[in-house]
């Protein structure tokens, strides 16, 4: 068998699942039935205090599948990932629906490993990735504010569970495709829900989505749309009489970033288009002619005042300074001079902000203006580098490269002699990949769970390519 024959069984390889018989315990059964009943009667009276914890407790009975199917499982948490900012099930926002759901996706799947003795992988990029998590940790020991790490700590590693689980559910190309389709759906009904919510009397200059009251941050708003439209485009049409849908899906999410007023974020968009141009130069172009379409339509969409807004926006970037970015940054390059191998340790940018502040030269408008309060880095790279310093750094950067370069070359091989399938989701994560890449220059976008779900999809598509004994893909 050729090696190409082997990468084409290995990535069509069905995931193995723990059969109900595993579950059939009489006993186990009735206990199972009598706690979804007390739970179904909890979940409706719960529904008429809060809809969201009324949601998440009648979606408990249905846990035990998690146990059984945690791909699809999975693919729920997909469903609602983009509404994460708006999921908040306590008032201090400690606890939401989406990591609620998480751990329970995560639990479940973790329990079917565990019964169905199934290997967990990671090539080259997840260790990488590891790596950087585990130094992270580590810098909890010398970081300044260790009440500030400890919540923060505990989110990074469940974003890399997050990932792990990721990786190695999606080495089966038919789960890919769903998650990447289910991704653009959802974010497609968030883009109608912000049109939708767009003031008619142009009341605000930036869109957004507001739920009871819970509101998305623009720039946040952004972060959800930007990766999905990507993909969106990256993948375009798919076979069938309805295969356009996904340039269909990319009007609204377009729409909703447009709204958003965020530069990154479109900064970002753009970034992914063109690398898409610049690879497949026809599949490239139909995407921007969508985006003509949808620049055409922003005035019929988007209030006079908004447009205008948005417009101003760029056009005013220097005078602004990026919104004051550019002196939060030099901050940041003063905190790295100082601490350029140890750092400050993991989530102390916000705490060592203001000790750096009146020596870095800033504006003094921003100095007065931003006196107190915590300031987040809004890069990842600069964050990085002055919480982990150089080695720390280096990781990210390192496990980034290993991810980007290892799902190029699977894009290359099977664009020429493999599955077409696998080369255009193989593109469609490169493309989305460079958009996490850019947009990550302005917001601190690793806080996110849609880049660690990027990055699951990109080491499942190499784990799922590596032909079996022969390591990494090589050319």
């Amino acid at each position: 068998m050729s090696v190409t024959d082997r990468m084409s069984a290995a990535i069509g390889r069905p995931v193995a699942r723990l059969t109900p018989a595993m579950v059939q315990d009489n006993g186990l059964a009735v206990a199972v039935v009598a706690l979804g009943a007390v739970l179904l009667l909890v979940g409706g009276m719960a529904f008429f205090v809060n809809p969201k914890i009324g949601a998440a407790a009648l979606g408990l009975p249905v846990a035990p599948l998690f146990l059984l199917y945690p791909a699809h499982a999975m693919l729920l948490l997909i469903g609602v990932m983009p509404f994460d900012n708006v999921a908040a099930l306590l008032p201090d926002r400690t606890l939401s629906l989406t990591r609620l759901l998480g751990l329970a996706v995560i639990g479940g799947w973790a329990v079917w490993v565990l019964a169905n003795r199934t290997r967990v992988r990671l090539s080259a990029p997840g260790i990488l990735l590891g790596a950087y998590v585990g130094f992270a940790m580590l810098s909890y020991f010398w970081t300044q504010n260790q009440d500030a790490a400890a919540p923060q700590l505990q989110t990074l590693v469940q974003l890399f569970l997050l990932y792990v689980m990721s990786a190695n559910l999606m080495t089966h190309l038919p789960t890919l495709e769903r998650t990447a389709n289910v991704l653009i759906v959802s974010t497609a009904l968030l883009g109608l829900l912000v049109i939708w919510q767009l003031p008619g009397g142009g009341g605000g200059e930036r869109g957004t989505f507001t739920y009871g009251d819970q509101s998305f941050n623009p720039n946040y708003l952004a972060a959800a749309l930007v990766l999905p439209a990507v993909m969106a485009a990256a993948l375009g049409r798919s076979r069938g009489a309805f295969g356009w849908w996904r340039l269909a899906a990319l009007l609204p999410i377009g729409a909703g970033i447009l709204a958003s007023g965020s530069r990154g974020g479109i900064v970002g968009f753009v970034a992914g288009v063109v690398f898409l141009v610049v690879a497949r130069p026809q599949l490239g172009v139909r995407a921007l002619g969508g985006l003509l379409i949808l620049a055409t339509a922003a005035p019929l969409i988007m209030p006079a005042t908004m447009l205008d807004h948005l417009i101003a926006r760029f056009s005013t970037a220097g005078s602004d300074r990026l919104s004051g970015r550019l002196d939060i940054w030099k901050v940041a390059f003063a905190m790295i001079s100082a601490h350029p191998f140890q750092g400050t340790g993991f989530a102390g940018f916000e705490g060592t902000f203001y000790e750096y502040m009146s020596t870095a030269g800033i504006d003094p408008m921003f100095a007065i203006m931003h006196f107190r309060g915590n300031r987040a880095a809004h890069n990842v790279y600069l964050s990085t580098l002055a919480e982990l310093g150089i080695f720390g750094f280096g990781l990210l950067l390192a496990a980034f490269a290993a991810h980007g370069l290892q799902t190029f070359r699977a894009w290359r091989l099977h664009r020429r002699w493999g599955d077409p399938r696998v080369a255009a989701l193989a593109l469609g994560l490169c493309c989305t990949f460079v958009s996490v890449l850019v947009f990550g220059n302005t917001i601190d976008l690793m806080t996110r769970k849609e880049p660690w779900v990027v990055l699951g999809m990109m080491q499942g598509l190499i784990l799922a390519t590596e032909a079996p004994g022969q390591g990494a893909l090589r050319r």
